[in-house]
């Protein structure tokens, strides 16, 4: 075999994987829409008024599920979908396009810095094994990703409306938050789990 056939054996590989990979970016990118609009707008049903907040945040509970479960890679995909479906879920509700985005792209970021800092590994075959993974997703997710994400909400908030108290829209907030992620994350986390081998979920490359 000369050098030449290598080379080209290498390049058809490379070829033949480039559908595969379009592939699951696009659907990274789908799983992150469905999870904002849809979880947006059941979160939109679910008001209290007149607080007008709701009282579980349903998308983050969803999408932290899928960047726990799936690779870093399909990361950037997942959360551009996300931040796109919970827009276009605010657009069909109110018209709003700014805000809400500068809003998805503050909770997009708080957490996926959560996510990395519990996500599965290869070969753990439960989210909570041991008693400290357990103690480590309530105090990293449930208290510090709820609580930064409630922050940025209420700052994005108080541009729009100064009709409001600020620091018991933060504790209703960030309570909805905490319970989407109590909630929601283990539940689809399991379910994704029992759905797809662990090893093709929780693979970092």
């Amino acid at each position: 075999m000369t050098v030449r056939d290598t080379v080209a054996g290498k390049m058809g590989v490379s070829r033949s994987r480039m559908p595969e990979l379009w592939r699951s970016r696009l659907q990274g990118a789908g799983i992150g829409y469905a999870c904002g609009l849809l979880g947006q707008l059941a979160s939109h049903a679910l008001l209290v008024r007149p607080a007008e907040i709701t009282s579980i945040w349903i998308p983050g509970g969803l999408i932290m599920a899928f960047l726990i479960c799936r690779p870093l890679r399909l990361w950037p995909f997942l959360l551009s979908g996300f931040v796109l479906g919970g827009v276009c879920a605010f657009v069909l509700r109110s018209g709003m396009i700014a805000i809400p985005l500068l809003g998805y792209l503050w909770l997009s970021a708080c957490m996926a810095a959560g996510a990395a800092t519990i996500k599965l590994v290869p070969g753990q075959v439960t989210m909570f094994p041991s008693i400290s993974h357990l103690v480590k997703f309530f105090l990293f997710v449930v208290v510090g990703v709820s609580c930064a994400c409630s922050s940025g909400f209420i700052g994005v908030v108080a541009l729009i409306r100064d009709d409001v108290s600020l620091p018991r829209l933060w504790m209703l907030s960030t309570t909805a938050f905490a319970v989407g992620f109590m909630l929601v994350t283990p539940l689809v986390v399991d379910l994704l789990r029992s759905r797809f081998p662990l090893g093709a979920i929780s693979g970092n490359r």
